[in-house]
């Protein structure tokens, strides 16, 4: 049987240039996503085509799961095009959570044996941006939404309070519930544009909100 040939430095060398590739990729892909996210919640059509573009690009080109990267792409790249600021906000979390657990999975030998603490991290941070959206948000979707991302987040307690809980049943409660989720963002976005169509005006934020963002305004010009 052959060797594996010894990366020239050995094999602290080897290490330390995986490392740095992993840092520089990091960086880069961390770069990308910051624009692509303001793109497509403050620039034009030309400029979030592009975004979604670079978000569907960086996801199908990390991951070997195309039964999920692919609704992801279709529904999420939907919901940043054609949706209103609550459905753009919550994609782009998405497309950004989603990013972000490649690099938070543990070692592939103790995966999932105890509690992916890089992978709850990141979706904590999700849930709190979707808590944002449905709170201020002039919808009931993100109810919902957020609903079945907090299920999700339960599974983390679930294997704190049993370790010895199965691989594959603390997979499906962190998982499963991102799938239910595209189609909901997708169609949240098509209601959304049947009321434009149907109404003219369609608002994205609570009135509460839209007060506290219009009377300073008002009062500043």
């Amino acid at each position: 049987m052959a060797r594996a040939a010894v990366p020239p430095g050995g094999v602290d060398g080897g290490a330390r240039a995986v490392l740095g590739r992993f840092v520089l990729e990091a960086v880069i892909v961390s770069v990308l996503c910051g624009w692509s996210g303001y793109a497509v919640l403050k620039r034009g059509p030309a400029e979030r085509a592009v975004a979604i573009f670079l978000l569907c690009a960086i996801e199908l080109s990390m991951t070997r799961n195309l039964a999920f990267a692919l609704p992801l792409c279709v529904c999420c790249g939907y919901a940043l095009w054609h949706g209103g600021a609550p459905e753009r906000i919550a994609a782009a979390t998405m497309f950004f959570a989603v990013i972000l657990t490649h690099y938070a999975w543990s070692a592939w030998a103790t995966r999932l044996t105890s509690v992916e603490v890089g992978i709850l991290a990141v979706d904590i941070a999700a849930l709190i941006v979707w808590i944002g959206v449905a709170l201020y948000a002039e919808r009931f979707w993100p109810i919902w939404f957020t609903a079945l991302h907090a299920i999700a987040v339960t599974g983390h307690a679930v294997k704190m309070v049993d370790p010895d809980l199965p691989r594959w049943g603390y997979a499906f409660a962190i998982v499963f519930w991102s799938y239910p989720m595209l189609p909901m963002l997708a169609l949240a976005t098509w209601c959304h544009r049947r009321r434009l169509a149907r109404r003219g005006i369609d608002p994205d934020w609570s009135p509460q909100v839209r007060r506290a963002v219009l009377v300073p305004a008002q009062g500043a010009g």
